[in-house]
């Protein structure tokens, strides 16, 4: 017995050993990285882009079926089988099992999965659904094909689209683009915290189980079947709608920046200064919604604010080209197109290729001079083009537009709209205060660029 013994310690001192000095031989050696290549792509070809297509809808079939499933059971479409898992769930959770049971039934289908694969047929899912009865591809014509692709793609873009705002919406929160929504999400993180240091762990899992399962199971059939009831006390719903996207936060803040250029009247500022505050408090923005006014169309464009609208004659905009610098004439008639449009307070101009962050706003106060000027000067006549110095936070620019017609009544619009501003201004004494904002001029805008900073390169 003791050589037995000291048999099996000499062959468990063996194996140590060997595999001691094995795994120091491995680390002797500095190995260098071993280099990926990228696997070859393959050209378009429609029989793969079939055949990847019915994969992937096999493939994500039995996931969307298992979502389907935990809507249906949410939404009460089968009552007692709904009334009986909310029952399971509020015990296990009052047990203090909910993970044990979880494991459980994750064990228990890979059970029935096995069976499955030995040849027994035993079909068992915890979130039964309806099969939909769908039409095979063959036998549709070339219309219905057609159609099945328009209907697929118009998914996948409002999909796309749908899935890009929630995360958008999400990152504005966090990152306190949404005070009042980040507030309240601070307030629950420090009441969690505060909660998890004074209740047990058990009694946490317990409350916060038993909290989660009422929530999904019974507030949100009640708010499903009274929507009046969900727009009134469901603060986290209203959050979500509040929640701008970054297009919408975007446009908010170029608004606000806006503000500080507005040229009006000492009579007026009282009024301006209202607008202001309200326009600040209004922190829901719609961006999808259809205008079919064009001075609506025109102030969402630019993100200005009610009171600037194009002035008389200038409602449908005059046809301009905006001149390149280091570009061909054919270039520059091809690509820099546009209208100019001009209120009180601004200069605007649109390009036709819409929206555009090429579009430029300038603002008149901030426009040092406009002189007349001839482009090429074998051309007969007097041009057809004007020059803007423009002054914008210390920042300036010249630019160029060409093939005006009635240049003369343009430029005497734009001059008269220079003194009526200056006027305000030295009659004001100083320019219309506003709060600091947290915006400049410099940053990003969704549809257009500052005159100051516009690149001419593109």
């Amino acid at each position: 017995d003791t050589r037995q013994t000291s048999g099996r310690l000499q062959r468990v001192r063996d194996w140590m050993v060997d595999w001691l000095y094995t795994s120091l031989e491995e680390f002797s050696d500095l190995t260098q990285p071993v280099e990926l290549k990228p696997q070859p792509t393959q050209p378009l070809n429609l029989k793969i882009l079939k055949a990847n297509v019915r994969r992937f809808k096999l493939a994500i079939k039995p996931y969307m079926d298992t979502v389907r499933g935990i809507q249906n059971l949410l939404l009460w479409n089968s009552k007692s089988y709904t009334f009986l898992v909310l029952c399971l769930l509020l015990f296990v959770c009052w047990s203090g099992w909910l993970i044990p049971s979880m494991l459980f039934l994750a064990a228990l289908k890979m059970i029935v999965n096995y069976l499955n694969f030995r040849g027994y047929p035993w079909y068992f899912t915890y979130f039964p659904v309806d099969e939909e009865d769908k039409e095979d591809a063959d036998t549709l014509g070339l219309s219905e094909k057609i159609n099945i692709v328009i209907m697929v793609a118009t998914k996948v873009q409002n999909g796309l689209a749908t899935a890009a705002d929630g995360l958008e919406k999400i990152q504005n929160l966090l990152t306190w683009r949404h005070k009042n929504g980040a507030k309240r999400v601070f307030k629950m993180l420090c009441m969690g915290f505060v909660f998890s240091i004074i209740l047990p762990t058990p009694v946490l899992w317990k409350l916060s189980g038993i909290t989660m399962v009422i929530k999904m199971f019974v507030v949100k059939k009640i708010y499903s079947m009274f929507p009046r009831f969900q727009q009134r006390f469901d603060s986290t719903h209203r959050l979500w709608l509040e929640l701008p996207t970054n297009a919408q936060y975007s446009r908010i803040h170029s608004r606000a920046e806006m503000d500080k250029f507005i040229s009006v009247s000492p009579n007026a500022r009282g009024e301006l200064e209202t607008s202001i505050v309200n326009a600040e408090s209004d922190a829901e923005f719609h961006a999808s919604d259809d205008f079919t006014d064009d001075q609506d169309r025109f102030r969402e464009l630019f993100s200005l604010p009610v009171s600037e609208q194009p002035l008389k004659g200038w409602e449908n905009g005059k046809r301009a080209v905006l001149i390149s610098k280091n570009r061909s004439l054919v270039s520059t008639l091809a690509k820099k197109r546009g209208k100019i449009f001009l209120t009180k307070s601004f200069l605007c101009f649109e390009r036709d290729h819409s929206p555009s962050v090429r579009n430029i706003v300038i603002p008149i106060r901030d426009v040092v001079k406009i002189t007349k000027i001839k482009v090429n000067e074998r051309l007969p006549g007097k041009g057809m083009s004007i020059q803007l110095d423009i002054c914008t936070d210390g920042t300036s620019n010249v630019l160029r537009f060409g093939g005006i017609l009635r240049r003369e009544d343009m430029v005497n619009d734009i001059e008269h709209c220079i003194q009526s501003s200056k006027q305000n201004e030295a009659q004001s004494g100083d320019r219309v205060s506003r709060k600091t904002s947290d915006w400049s001029s410099t940053d990003h805008v969704t549809n257009f660029t500052f005159g100051a900073y516009y690149e001419d390169s593109e």
